[in-house]
């Protein structure tokens, strides 16, 4: 009985042997299955292409933000001068009590580049007294003055001053597709 006692736990021993080694070889496997998702860990080709997708599509939105901006402050500024130079015109004929003889081109020459062209249409009624062309900051800007008798002695002043939105340089009058109108009143003695 001895010997079936030693055989007995000689098998328990090997047994537990074994669930060890059943055990070592699981853990052996999912090591080896941990090395391998390690290595698979990290971005793949289409992770790549993906965020690269994001990233251009941020910076074009970022472009043309600033494009759009761009073109929005040239817009302003040129409506800006457009505004100031029918403000200095006006203010000039003002001056001289809305004369029917005013001449920008003589009485400005010094301060604009101003000269006798094509311009905005009087509106019906009024008395043309002539159409220019000002060149400002190398944009173009067309003007024509008129005026109209309101009452014996006062004058109704106009001024339409009209250029192209967004594109300064040099174009011709039919391009413009921007105009702005001034009206004053000036006191007349009869000239």
């Amino acid at each position: 009985m001895k010997f079936f006692v030693l055989f007995i736990e000689k098998v328990k021993r090997a047994a537990f042997e074994g669930k060890i080694r059943v055990f070592e070889e699981l853990a052996m496997k999912k090591l080896a299955k941990n090395i391998l998702k390690k290595r698979r860990c990290g971005f793949t080709l289409v992770d790549a292409l993906l965020a690269a997708v994001v990233i251009m599509i941020a910076v074009i939105g970022t472009m043309c933000f600033r494009y759009y901006a761009m073109t929005n402050a040239v817009k302003a500024a040129m409506r800006l001068t457009a505004a100031r130079t029918a403000s200095a015109l006006m203010e000039n004929w003002r001056g001289v009590d809305g004369a029917s003889g005013f001449d920008p081109t003589n009485h400005l020459a010094d301060q604009l580049d101003i000269s006798s062209d094509d311009g905005p249409d009087e509106p019906d009624g009024y008395t043309k007294l002539g159409s220019y062309k000002i060149e400002i900051n190398n944009a173009d800007y067309y003007t024509t003055l008129s005026w109209i008798a309101e009452d014996t002695g006062l004058r109704r002043l106009n001024v339409d001053i009209a250029w192209v939105d967004g594109h300064p340089g040099d174009v011709n009058f039919v391009d413009v597709n921007k105009e702005t109108r001034l009206t004053s009143y000036a006191l007349n003695s009869g000239t």
